[in-house]
């Protein structure tokens, strides 16, 4: 197995568990609130992340199923702990998964387009300000 360093892997899935949190987090402060919005660009500062974000999972699950493959060719005990162990069983259950993390990877990268594109709308958005004694109306 390849590493950087020996302690990649923790790192990585505490990486990984951070980015959920903050998802939380997220969904935790617009559940029942403002969400702390004030201004249209607010939105747009939000979502842009996002997308970001969601293009990354596209990488980060291309990457994470090429190492677990490898763990497939290096490891021919593997073995699916729901079954009982017979030969080549671990080796079916990781190819299903490979498979399911394939096609993740486009899902998330519509994802990111997805959001990209809304982003890209609320970022044009505005309020005017009511009439000013000149007549003019400023925007935010």
């Amino acid at each position: 197995m390849r590493r950087s360093h020996a302690d990649d892997g923790p790192e990585t899935i505490a990486l990984a568990r951070e980015a959920a949190e903050a998802i939380r987090r997220i969904n935790h402060l617009t559940i029942a609130s403002d969400g702390g919005f004030t201004y249209p660009s607010e939105f747009e500062s939000t979502i842009r992340p996002l997308s970001a974000a969601a293009y990354g999972v596209t990488q980060a699950l291309r990457q994470v199923a090429a190492i677990a493959d490898e763990l497939l060719a290096e490891h021919p005990g593997l073995y699916d702990d729901r079954r009982p162990r017979s030969r080549g069983q671990g080796q079916n259950t990781l190819a299903d998964a490979l498979m399911t993390l394939a096609e993740a990877g486009p899902l998330a990268e519509t994802l990111g387009r997805t959001l990209d594109r809304a982003a890209g709308c609320l970022s044009h958005l505005g309020i005017a300000e009511p009439s000013t004694a000149s007549g003019r109306r400023a925007a935010r």
